[in-house]
């Protein structure tokens, strides 16, 4: 079991108009050096190398915000900014920003299409000290049943 304190902790405000079709979400969470760390098992607490819980690993902090628009038809519209600070007691630690826009729409009966396209930078990657940057775009296509 971990040895030390983390948290996530956020705020939900489901209306943010009067006619309920705004709401966002507040956040942030925090890691000590104890997470994602384990005594005997040198990759911590992974399987096959990936951590099993949160990507931003072990003493990072993160603040999350996302703002959407709920259309009819249950069409939604959305943006959304991270920023992430990983392994904040090492000497070159990355920061991670992101910053994306989300959108679902109902394509049938039970069947979704949702989708974000984003921007994302990463500084301090490595001892050069230099900012990597890329583009992304994710889509999904869920039944519900």
């Amino acid at each position: 079991m971990p040895s030390k304190v983390a948290y996530r902790a956020g705020i939900y405000l489901p209306k943010l108009t009067h006619d309920g079709s705004w709401d966002m979400t507040l956040e942030m969470a925090d890691t000590s050096d104890a997470w994602y760390g384990h005594q005997r098992f040198n990759n911590g607490w992974t399987y096959h190398d990936a951590i099993m819980g949160d990507a931003m690993g072990r003493d990072a902090r993160k603040y999350y915000g996302a703002i959407r628009h709920y259309l009819p038809n249950e069409t939604s519209i959305g943006l959304y900014a991270q920023r992430t600070e990983m392994e904040r007691g090492m000497r070159i630690h990355p920061t991670v920003n992101e910053f994306g826009l989300t959108g679902q729409t109902k394509l049938a009966q039970d069947v979704y299409l949702s989708g974000i396209i984003g921007y994302a930078n990463v500084e301090n990657a490595d001892f050069t000290i230099h900012t990597d940057h890329d583009k992304f775009a994710t889509a999904t296509i869920q039944w519900r049943y």
